[in-house]
């Protein structure tokens, strides 16, 4: 299927035909053993993402873009990385080395550097984590700000998508207050997710919540989820046992 014509935002990826890493990797026994990386290893790629936004006219693939920028890419998400509709984790950068970010105002949210493309499948209707945002944030002091778009990507047209601003500590994500050296009292970020670089907090959780840490490192015979809970603010470095 081609697109010729939206309504909405468009936004058209280019990786050079390179497959976008993070795919999950199955045995003879349909158990996920890992995920797919780039030829080097790399856990993202480089690309090129262009935006056609303008609120007052209609956008096709041959528009010249209203914003451009490098980026790095990966697929995101748990179970939805089985799904025939990717979702992906989008990061800005300066160039194709991906070495420095850049914060951009995308489709009209505070600029930043950091992304996530979720492709709606199970959800017919395509509205539930819009809605759902939009009402959290009336509600709560903070939620992710989100926007419809459609998405093409080397070519190939992969349908309506959300771009949703991900949570992290930032002027215009999570204002949290600054970390003070010393202090054994500071704002603070979680994530329970599957682990990644960082350290998984010990805690009561893991007796009453089944959550599996066994990887291909310490079991190439038995390897299951990572999920653990990490602190994402402040930075690792920043962890006293105070704190």
């Amino acid at each position: 299927m081609r697109l010729r014509c939206t309504h909405l935002p468009l936004l058209v990826i280019d990786t050079g035909g390179v497959a976008i890493p993070g795919n999950p990797i199955t045995d003879e026994h349909h158990q996920e053993i890992g995920f797919t990386t780039a030829s080097d290893g790399s856990t993202m790629i480089s690309g090129k993402l262009s935006v056609m936004s303008d609120e007052k006219q209609n956008h096709h693939p041959t528009d010249a873009p209203d914003m451009e920028s490098n980026i790095m890419i990966r697929v995101r998400g748990n179970s939805s990385r089985y799904f025939n509709k990717k979702s992906y984790r989008v990061k800005l950068v300066e160039d194709a080395e991906g070495l420095v970010n850049r914060d951009l105002p995308l489709l009209g949210m505070s600029k930043e550097s950091d992304w996530a493309l979720h492709g709606p499948f199970l959800d017919k209707t395509l509205i539930r984590n819009y809605m759902w945002m939009n009402i959290s944030a009336e509600i709560m002091g903070y939620a992710p700000e989100v926007r419809f778009c459609e998405v093409i990507l080397n070519g190939e047209y992969q349908g309506v998508y959300l771009l949703i601003e991900t949570i992290k500590e930032g002027d215009y994500r999570v204002n949290l207050s600054d970390y003070e050296e010393g202090n054994d009292q500071t704002s603070y970020i979680v994530r329970m997710d599957a682990l990644e670089d960082g350290n998984a907090i010990n805690n009561y959780t893991q007796y009453t919540y089944e959550m599996e840490f066994s990887t291909m490192e310490d079991d190439p015979e038995h390897v299951v989820s990572s999920t653990g809970i990490q602190v994402l603010y402040p930075q690792e470095e920043y962890q006293s046992p105070g704190v």
